[in-house]
């Protein structure tokens, strides 16, 4: 299991995606589509190593690590972002983007925000091994300014 993670995850930290595989509305988004396309490229490049190598879009690899660990099933238009570099992941987005359950689960707490506010959690990782990577949680919040890049370009 932490080998497919850490592939999944190598395959996140890349720059660049694959041309023509992520629509423009679905990059660094959590989608039910990019669960499909990272199994793809997964099974491409370590399972039936057909490629000796693949890149992916944020987005799907967080969709691809959720459906992995048990998630559930992700609703498409769900309005989380994700970014990541080659030390942290950044997550964001509105309380309503989140779907009914996860609602849910904070309890009356999501009653008492509005449901525009943004929420947003930061996760370091560090390689600790040839094929083991740690994440911790650094950062969660709100917040009602926009989200900084996580690329040094202005």
């Amino acid at each position: 299991m932490i080998r497919w993670m850490v592939a999944a995850l190598a395959l996140a930290s890349a720059p660049a995606t694959l041309a023509g595989q992520v629509p423009d509305s679905a990059k660094g988004r959590l989608t039910r589509d990019g669960v499909l396309r990272a199994s793809a490229q997964v099974d491409s490049v370590f399972v039936d190593r057909k490629k000796p190598a693949g890149e992916i879009d944020t987005g799907d690899w967080a969709s691809y690590l959720l459906a992995r660990l048990g998630g559930g099933r992700i609703q498409d238009g769900l309005g989380i972002e994700v970014k990541a570099d080659s030390s942290q992941i950044e997550v964001r987005g509105k309380l309503q983007d989140l779907p009914p359950e996860t609602r849910a689960l904070l309890g009356p707490l999501a009653t008492m925000v509005d449901s525009s506010t943004v929420i947003a959690a930061t996760i370091t990782m560090q390689r600790t091994g040839r094929e083991v990577v740690r994440f911790w949680l650094k950062a969660t919040g709100s917040m009602a300014f926009r989200f900084p890049s996580l690329s040094s370009s202005p």
